[in-house]
């Protein structure tokens, strides 16, 4: 198979090209930089062999598609199949499907049975939860961002969080408020997100805020759906450590099964019709009993190298699917229940995130060590045995001290 990879966040893209590098795959990696981002890890991967510089797409859009789609003529002309393109970061995503009728011709994308068109209700928020919604599938109270729905929410509830329904290129409302979301709890906090988004040109939803007090009753589901759109395998996760606490993003990563989860998870990929990986991201609602939708992602995630290492490879899963392998077949071999990772207790770090919150406030450090010290088995985003590279370079940035954390 021949997969396109366009490079935004580092992260993502490493797991997803170490994932993805297996026999008979050609992989073509997209590369371009941000302003302030000082150094890519993946740069020195063993595995970015194929690669191609693009002009940073939030400034140069045409030009970055006239690159692209060139190079998927070239890629078609040669193989006579279309290429897949993989997106890794919702700066590509959004490229993807905001540019869709352009760059079909070359490439499939996840989303429908035949990986030939991408489900923008995934990626609008506020169309993925009138979607739900219409469907009898529970998600917090969502509305558009405007005067009026805001003094609603805060007279209903009393708080409300503020997030982009959209997300732009540059993914500027994270860039402004370096939160995914932001809390509201009162008419004080509303002037002052005002004042500092007064420029936003976001389209914005307001939604309830579900409070949680339990590691387990916020729960992001992993999820391979096959072309019948059945999910083949699935797996939970445990947010052990968010950074920034509440809506930033995990830094330490877990795993756990959840029946109930699963099951309104598969409700939602036979009503989506969806084939490949997609996330779900779900809360418990204490006070009403049931688990809330918050979010999707129809894309690699994160931590998408973590399952690898596991040996729950989704790319793999994506690798076998598109060339009709009998997935049960695969899937049967990892068997979760004897499986030795849910024995002990296994956490996926980002070093790079843990370091930051640790400069930012130093208790973090105590936190993170009471946490990995219930784990046997640890592994960290950047570092592979068969890819020591990027850790080698990363592990220059981070602090001593938590370095002696981990032995490392």
């Amino acid at each position: 198979m021949i997969f396109f990879l366009p490079r935004a966040n580092d992260t993502c893209f490493l797991g997803s090209l170490r994932s993805l590098s297996i026999r008979n795959n050609q992989i073509i990696s997209g590369l371009y930089k941000w302003e302030k981002e000082k150094i890519f890890y993946s740069d020195f991967s063993n595995k970015l062999t194929k690669k191609i510089n693009l002009p940073n797409p939030a400034r140069y859009e045409k030009e970055f598609l006239k690159k692209i789609i060139l190079l998927g003529k070239k890629l078609k002309s040669k193989n006579k199949i279309k290429t897949f393109y993989i997106p890794t970061s919702d700066t590509n995503m959004m490229i993807a499907i905001n540019n869709w009728k352009k760059i079909s011709k070359y490439f499939f994308i996840l989303g429908n049975k035949k990986f030939s068109k991408p489900q923008k209700k995934v990626y609008c928020k506020y169309t993925m939860f009138k979607f739900l919604k219409k469907n009898k599938i529970v998600t917090p109270k969502t509305l558009i961002y405007n005067v009026e729905n805001c003094k609603k929410m805060l007279s209903k509830f009393g708080s409300f969080i503020i997030k982009p329904s959209i997300k732009d290129y540059s993914q500027s409302f994270y860039a402004r408020n370096l939160y995914k979301a932001i809390y509201v709890k009162n008419q004080n906090d509303l002037n002052n997100f005002k004042k500092k988004n007064r420029f936003c040109k976001n389209k914005l939803l307001i939604q309830k805020k579900i409070n949680f007090n339990k590691i387990n009753n916020e729960i992001p589901i992993y999820i391979y759906a096959d072309k019948n759109h059945k999910i083949q395998f699935s797996i939970c996760g445990l947010k052990h450590f968010v950074y920034p606490k509440k809506y930033g993003t995990a830094g330490i990563l877990g795993i756990t099964k959840n029946q109930e989860v699963e099951k309104i998870s598969q409700k939602i990929v036979k009503l989506l019709k969806w084939r490949g990986i997609l996330m779900i991201e779900f809360i418990y609602d204490k006070n009403e009993r049931k688990w809330n939708v918050i979010e999707m992602n129809g894309r690699p995630w994160l931590m998408i190298d973590f399952f690898r290492r596991l040996d729950f490879s989704f790319l793999k899963l994506l690798t076998h699917d598109f060339q009709n392998f009998n997935l049960k077949k695969i899937v049967k071999k990892f068997n979760l229940k004897k499986n030795q990772a849910f024995r002990t207790k296994p956490l996926h770090l980002d070093l790079s995130l843990l370091n930051e919150s640790v400069k930012k406030e130093s208790s973090n450090l105590k936190k993170i060590k009471n946490i990995i010290k219930k784990s046997k088995n640890i592994t960290f985003s950047t570092l592979d045995e068969f890819d020591k590279r990027p850790f080698l370079k990363e592990k220059t940035f981070i602090s001593k001290r938590l370095l002696k954390l981990f032995n490392i």
